[in-house]
């Protein structure tokens, strides 16, 4: 006897390969969990390729409003319990408690887990009892399923009526509620600080590769000058010989003009006896004025 999946209105979402098997015995067993996370945050770890000793699934999922989600085929082998002949003849169901340190399950989730339980038993014939419905704490050492009152579900899927007449009870519920909303704001709120300090990152990182980008350019113009740097550098030697020749040849000039000097001075003194020459004659009378 096998089917795909229960008669109740369910949204399916799909679980990854090497997640479950296709070996199936006789289904006998219901193991019910808590997700320690939240609905996105399991139906994303069951879509995900699995490591190796982490391969873990469920068939149905159940959200706080009493959504039910469908994750595998009834005829698929989940690994939900941590026991593979266990996994082959049971039903996994998962009860969405958001992570939250304190493991809050709402009535309509209870309802449709009810719902859902007894219409499992029903198709495979399965007694509606704690020997067959039963926590996954049962199966291996573990917490889960936390804070689920699983003999609850078993008296509910019964059909008895659940009749919580301790006023206590109902404080301390609204309180847990209250509670839970707190945390989930705050988180809201830590999020939105996060997202804010991300964005501040982001401008001082734009701010950095700007200056990184200036850094860069400069090096370049800096690498280029250097290259005319070097190129100039080689000239000096042929530069400092020119100016040494030039030095020798202003030398050889001003040689040259001593000696022009000289000849000048020479001339001038010669000038300066022939004008008193002259003069003597011009006053001796020997030439005619």
């Amino acid at each position: 006897m096998k089917r795909e999946e229960t008669t109740i209105s369910n949204i399916e979402f799909e679980t990854a390969d090497g997640r479950f098997g296709t070996q199936r015995s006789p289904i006998d067993l219901i193991v019910l969990h808590s997700t320690a996370g939240t609905l996105q945050s399991t139906i994303s770890l069951f879509g995900s390729a699995p490591q190796a000793g982490k391969e873990t699934s469920a068939h149905y999922v159940i959200e706080n409003d009493g959504r039910l989600y469908q994750g595998l085929e009834e005829y698929y082998t989940a690994y939900h319990c941590g026991n593979l002949e266990k996994n082959k003849r049971s039903i996994g169901i998962e009860h969405v408690d958001n992570g939250a340190n304190v493991r809050l399950h709402t009535d309509a989730q209870y309802t449709m887990s009810a719902r859902l339980v007894r219409d499992i038993c029903q198709f495979y014939n399965i007694p509606i009892d704690s020997a067959h419905i039963v926590p996954h704490s049962s199966i291996v050492a573990t917490a889960c399923p936390n804070g689920l009152d699983v003999e609850r579900i078993i008296r509910e899927a019964k059909g008895e009526v659940v009749v919580d007449d301790c006023p206590a009870k109902l404080l301390e519920k609204t309180k847990l509620e209250t509670d839970l909303r707190g945390v989930i704001t705050h988180k809201d709120e830590l999020l939105q600080s996060l997202q804010d300090n991300i964005g501040a990152k982001n401008s001082q990182i734009a701010t950095l590769e700007n200056k990184s980008q200036e850094l860069a350019n400069q090096l370049t113009l800096c690498q280029n000058s250097n290259a005319s740097y070097l190129e100039i550098a080689k000239k000096v030697p042929e530069m400092e010989n020119l100016i040494k020749e030039q030095e020798k040849s202003l030398q050889s000039l001003k040689g040259e003009i001593t000696n022009y000097q000289k000849t000048i001075g020479a001339y001038k003194e010669r000038w300066t006896l022939l004008k008193w020459s002259l003069k003597k004659l011009i006053i001796e009378k020997v030439l005619p004025i």
